[in-house]
């Protein structure tokens, strides 16, 4: 058993940060930011919010730890052990534990403090402090709410809209014109304006706009881009009276 006798002068014992799409991979960086000498044995425990994030295993461990070191995770936790009866020196990168993206949303990595230590070869107690870290699940593009059709006369303007959420998304209109089969990326011209925005408008209709469909594409950070429901738009015949 560990005596718990201050070895040494305290250290930080960090978590890092990152950012991560659902589906993907992110590397959670685990270190110290001082040298610790004759370390003997490491038992480091922290929290994970497992339904936003999954664990994945580990990567790029220093060499003096690499042979025998244990790193697991269950129930919301990762373990990671290591013992040795040859003392090793340890500074900056420990290593680094992979997750998965799960679900979008913030997840605090804490320390489990109680159940954290490093101690010498002798079994006393390195004293370190813990510092905790995070994740960001972004989150993928997704439309809340589709552009609706839109009956006019010639010579008015009329708009498009969508609703749509995600991490840092962009849009990008398209035109089906009537009676052919492939979508078109939208410019701003004369005739459509705002044609990277929620919100489209088609200048000054003509009858032979009658029939057009439109959509948009909603990208961000995360894949993969989605697609409106196609809205038409249909154009009547000015009625004169005289």
């Amino acid at each position: 058993m560990l005596v718990p006798t201050m070895a040494r002068a305290t250290v930080t014992t960090r978590l890092g940060s990152g950012t991560v799409c659902p589906g993907s991979e992110v590397d959670i960086l685990v270190s110290v930011s001082d040298t610790m000498r004759n370390v003997g044995a490491i038992s480091l425990v922290f929290n994970y919010d497992n339904t936003k994030l999954g664990y994945a295993g580990y990567a790029d461990v220093i060499p003096a730890i690499n042979n025998n070191v244990l790193v697991n995770a269950s129930g919301g936790k990762v373990y990671i052990s290591w013992y040795s009866t040859n003392p090793i020196v340890i500074g900056d990168t420990l290593l680094c534990v992979r997750f998965q993206g799960l679900n979008s949303g913030n997840c605090s990595l804490t320390w489990d403090t109680q159940n954290c230590e490093y101690a010498n070869t002798m079994g006393n107690i390195i004293e370190s402090n813990y510092q905790n870290g995070s994740a960001t699940v972004y989150a993928q593009p997704a439309i809340n709410s589709h552009p609706g059709n839109v009956s006019t006369t010639a010579g008015n303007n009329v708009s498009f809209q969508v609703s749509a959420s995600g991490q840092s998304i962009a849009y990008q209109w398209q035109r089906k014109a009537a009676g052919t089969s492939d979508w078109v990326n939208l410019t701003n011209t004369s005739t459509y304006s705002n044609v990277t925005s929620y919100r489209m408008t088609v200048n000054n209709v003509t009858q032979q706009m009658s029939g057009d469909q439109f959509r948009c594409v909603v990208s961000g950070t995360c894949t993969p881009e989605v697609y409106s429901n196609a809205a038409t738009l249909l154009v009547g015949h000015t009625t004169i009276v005289t």
